[in-house]
């Protein structure tokens, strides 16, 4: 039976250790699939954070529904740089071009809402790569 030369290899999140030289590109491939997920979970961390972040301006829009019908607020002092609002349907855009250089321009996530008897759910949309986004955004 062959010797086989010990060789580590580092990926940024865990250290991959092989044998010999095949595995060792089979280690660099799953490093580098790793790290490709990685970098999918660290672009939807951002994502939720943007979404998190239309929370004020979510409750804002619930009040003045139940008080008054609409969606229709004069001054919205909860909104964040890139967020919007469509005052007739409620709908909330979050820009995404900003959030990571793994979006363009246009790349956006809609919160719809969903008034019902006495309290609200919101359905999230999306226009970009599913993997980029939370599982309750994707169509």
């Amino acid at each position: 039976m062959k010797a086989l030369k010990p060789c580590i290899l580092w990926s940024s999140c865990c250290l991959l250790t092989a044998c010999d030289s095949q595995d060792a590109i089979q280690g660099g491939q799953v490093a580098v699939a790793t790290q490709k997920a990685i970098n999918a979970y660290e672009v939807r961390a951002l994502v939720i954070d943007e979404i998190m972040k239309a929370s004020g301006l979510k409750k804002q829009l619930q009040e003045h529904w139940q008080q008054r019908g609409d969606f229709a607020l004069k001054s919205v002092s909860t909104r964040t740089s890139g967020q919007n609002f469509n005052p007739d349907s409620g709908v909330i855009t979050i820009n995404l071009s900003g959030v990571s250089d793994a979006f363009q321009a246009g790349d956006e996530i809609t919160l719809h809402p969903q008034p019902s008897a006495g309290y609200f759910e919101w359905q999230c949309r999306s226009n970009v790569t599913t993997n980029l986004v939370p599982g309750s955004c994707q169509q």
